[in-house]
């Protein structure tokens, strides 16, 4: 837009060069043309992202320019792969996976399943045929984008429940981000109620809280999502687990007393696992809330259970039984890591054995410790008045049990059989007998038949 001085000025514009400080442009403004090259990347990606298979299967089929499968486009930054998982188009995604296009390959810090968990298709089952058809071509479930979003976090900010129910039988529902949220933080940011009744129903862990003190029941009320609020079971006011206890996000918690940075205790995400396999997992905010650690653990004793405030005797009698079956498992040597004479590593390779080791080392200490507590737990002989008391009271029992039986039957002589009493075997005997007897008097018509047709024919 031009500028000009007030009319009643004496100045005009009309010998200057210059238009409010800028200069006139004599000639319109020349429009780059793009390489014949370079229409037809567009035109491939475009193709892609619409779903147009024949444009695709002639684009890698052309003569004249040759592309390479697993070769981001310079403009999205993108490979055809990450490019068609994004559109939602299954026929595209099958296309590339057979004329051998990489799963696994990252590009712009995203692989080719996160970047169909990041779609936005309609169509939900789609996008979980595109997800399973990934899974089988060796894609990774727990890799990350450059926030550390796992495929099941962007899953769950999109909604697509059929590719949720798909994910979690591969990852980690209780990973964490670069912000300390799981994936139910993320269903429950989005909105997405369906997401958050699918995570919950498959036991992810809601007493967490992320680095700006947020669980998932408080996100949901900060937000205002009431529908949410209905699905998400009030805490039980003992404790709520950071993320950070439930997974390895730093050196000083691979490796206990590095430094003084580890928050959480030595071991404690492996916890998690073995209280799942005892089936109480729901006792993990009372371990976290008394900072037990994976050496502390496998060493408890049943009074050391009463004290941490489990008092039932047959839940702790469960957990002392997973204990003792833990410690039982023979140890193998080649669960342990060790690098080959013509192995290349490296130093993080030396690092990671090391780690190893000294987690070993922890769990053979505690196998030890375990082993000392049951020897001092002493066992004698019962006493022969404690035999026969135990003798009595059997015996005792045994006659109550009988009385019991006998004045039940007596009880139920008086009362008539209920109308959908139905004693199958006596069913089955009935229908057996008259079966027998019509067979019987057919049998004995058919022979009385035949004796009065012969004699008839005699005669």
């Amino acid at each position: 837009m031009a500028y000009h001085p007030c009319p009643e000025s004496d100045y005009t514009d009309s010998d200057s060069e210059f238009d409010f400080a800028f200069p006139k442009t004599s000639a319109p403004r020349q429009v780059p043309q793009k390489s014949a090259l370079e229409i037809f990347l567009d035109t491939l990606e475009s193709a892609l992202r619409n779903g147009d298979l024949d444009v695709v299967r002639k684009s890698f089929e052309s003569q004249e320019f040759k592309f390479d499968l697993n070769e981001a486009f310079p403009q999205s930054g993108w490979t055809p792969l990450q490019t068609a998982a994004h559109a939602g188009s299954v026929a595209s995604v099958g296309f590339l996976l057979d004329r051998g296009a990489d799963a696994t390959l990252t590009h712009d810090a995203l692989t080719p399943l996160i970047t169909a968990c990041m779609s936005r298709c309609e169509d939900a089952g789609a996008v979980r045929e595109i997800v399973e058809m990934l899974l089988d071509h060796g894609a990774s479930p727990t890799a990350t984008d450059r926030y550390g979003f796992t495929p099941l976090m962007h899953a769950c900010q999109a909604g697509y429940v059929p590719v949720i129910e798909k994910l979690l039988q591969h990852g980690d529902p209780d990973a964490i981000d670069s912000s300390g949220r799981t994936a139910l933080f993320h269903a429950i940011e989005s909105n997405n109620r369906d997401a958050v009744v699918c995570l919950l129903a498959h036991g992810v862990c809601k007493d967490v809280v992320d680095f700006k003190g947020f669980t998932p029941r408080s996100l949901a009320e900060f937000c205002g999502h009431a529908d949410i609020l209905e699905v998400i079971p009030r805490g039980r006011g003992t404790f709520d687990i950071p993320t950070c206890y439930l997974t390895y996000s730093k050196i000083q918690d691979i490796v206990p007393d590095l430094t003084d940075g580890s928050r959480i205790p030595a071991y404690f995400p492996d916890l998690k696992t073995i209280l799942f396999g005892m089936e109480c997992d729901h006792l993990l905010p009372i371990f976290a809330l008394n900072k037990i650690n994976l050496a502390e653990f496998l060493s408890l004793t049943d009074d050391g259970l009463q004290q941490l405030g489990i008092r039932l005797p047959f839940v702790r009698k469960r957990i002392l039984r997973g204990l003792f079956l833990f410690h039982m498992r023979e140890w193998a040597k080649g669960c342990v890591p060790n690098a080959r004479k013509d192995e290349k590593i490296d130093l993080f390779d030396l690092f990671r054995q090391a780690a190893s080791h000294l987690k070993h080392l922890v769990i053979l200490k505690s196998t030890l410790n375990h082993i000392h507590n049951m020897q001092q737990i002493n066992f004698h002989p019962p006493t022969q008045q404690a035999v026969a008391s135990c003798r009595y009271a059997l015996h005792q029992l045994i006659q109550q049990v009988g009385s019991l039986q006998d004045r039940i039957s007596y009880i139920q002589s008086f009362n008539p059989k209920p109308i959908l009493n139905i004693d199958m075997e006596a069913l089955h005997r009935s229908r057996v007998c008259e079966r027998r007897k019509k067979f019987l008097l057919y049998s004995a018509i058919a022979v009385i038949t035949v004796i009065v047709i012969r004699r008839v024919r005699h005669h």
